[in-house]
């Protein structure tokens, strides 16, 4: 399902145009809102930006940046959710789909990128809801494993995909693929084949060689 929308996006010049500019916009946003919410409460990086949360320093951080400030990191949050995460995971996604065509392998590759998602949107419901829950329902073990595993994976993901699409990148310029190799849809590797014509004048070029040879010894 995801896919179909990385190709999607990756063949069309003015849809990754389109998402590359969404993705500058939320960006800009993002960092709007995270620096007033360090600036305005405490200057600690929130847990979306941790690799690993534990359960202690999350409450302590919460706790300390107050009312107004878990306010600012629910605002974060949601913005987090909608519209940054489904933005970038577009984006690197069609740009990692695009790269592994140009370099003749699977382009199911990219899939990394929706891993990294899943891992992000599971980290930031986590701590979305221990926000809002605070001093009132606090998330169990089991909880606060999940969100500190979401959040390991989303960055693990994200590092070995942007790592994969600078490389994939570097090689589609420095060493392309073979003429005529393409590959399908489904990832497979295929040659495209020579055109009749071209085939057909080969051969006859070979059938008038080999005609003229037997005249010659017919001569003799």
């Amino acid at each position: 399902m995801v896919l179909p929308i990385y190709r999607a996006v990756a063949e069309s010049s003015a849809l990754l145009l389109i998402v590359a500019t969404l993705q500058v916009v939320s960006v800009v946003v993002m960092n709007q809102k995270t620096s007033y919410l360090m600036d305005k409460f405490g200057g600690n990086e929130p847990p979306d930006m941790w690799f690993g949360i534990q359960s202690k320093r999350m409450y302590d951080y919460l706790a300390g940046i107050g009312v107004e400030g878990r306010f600012a990191y629910l605002d974060v949050v949601k913005w987090d959710m909608v519209p940054t995460i489904p933005i970038y995971s577009t984006l690197l996604g069609s740009l990692l789909y695009k790269e592994c065509k140009k370099a003749g392998i699977s382009p199911k590759l990219s899939l990394i990128i929706l891993l990294a998602t899943i891992g992000d949107i599971i980290e930031t419901l986590g701590c979305g809801y221990a926000t809002k829950t605070f001093l009132k329902i606090p998330l169990t073990k089991n909880e606060m494993t999940a969100v500190s595993y979401g959040n390991q994976v989303k960055w693990i993901s994200l590092g070995a995909g942007i790592a994969m699409l600078a490389v994939l990148f570097l090689k589609n310029i420095f060493l392309p693929v073979e003429y005529g190799k393409r590959v399908l849809a489904n990832g497979a590797i295929k040659f495209k084949e020579e055109p009749k014509g071209t085939s057909a004048s080969e051969s006859g070029g070979e059938e008038s060689l080999s005609s003229k040879k037997e005249e010659v010894k017919k001569e003799k």
